[in-house]
């Protein structure tokens, strides 16, 4: 059976593994959308929760082609990002897809990244101090996510610069329920 890439229609191949999560890969080393570099196990998973219908969407607007991670039934793209990411990209891809969210993998961040929880005027919230800041996430205007691992993610509210910030603490399977079954 032979199958072709929905982007670019270059030749892909099945990679169905007993390690890594199940997906199509193209054959040669072909890079049809600027924005996708290599996916990570990190990416694969997340790309995992939702059905084949909802990930690696192709979006045209304005002469303009790329693929999003996922677009949520709603209509929201999700933004998976590993790497850095440089601001002007950051603002392109918001641009771009318009009512989106960005995922950013932290899984990595141990006690570089410290919680606490507050009380405002009877109102719960986290505030954050980040050790060695990826400060490209400060950039984001989109809602924003750090992907915390052990079934926690962060919601970004306000991030600055060097570190600091406010948000929420949150299970990672609200989050799925929210964006990605809505």
């Amino acid at each position: 059976m032979k199958a072709a890439c929905p982007f670019c229609d270059a030749p892909v191949i099945a990679k169905c593994g007993e390690i890594n999560i199940w997906h199509w890969a193209h054959e040669a080393k072909a890079q049809c959308d600027p924005w996708a570099p290599r996916e990570t196990d990190w990416h694969l998973y997340w790309k995992s929760l939702c059905g084949p219908e909802q990930v690696e969407i192709t979006i045209e607007r304005d002469g303009q082609t790329h693929r999003a991670d996922i677009v949520t039934p709603s209509g929201v793209v999700v933004e998976l990002q590993h790497s850095s990411l440089p601001p002007a990209e950051i603002r392109t891809r918001e641009s771009f897809y318009g009512h989106m969210v960005w995922i950013f993998d932290a899984t990595d961040l141990g006690d570089r990244l410290s919680i606490r929880t507050k009380t405002r005027q009877g109102h719960k919230y986290n505030t954050f101090r980040w050790k060695w800041p990826r400060k490209h996430v400060a950039y984001t205007q989109a809602t924003t996510y750090l992907d915390l691992g052990q079934g926690q993610v962060f919601c970004i509210k306000k991030m600055y610069q060097e570190g600091g910030g406010w948000g929420y603490l949150i299970r990672k399977d609200r989050l799925v329920k929210k964006l990605l079954t809505s």
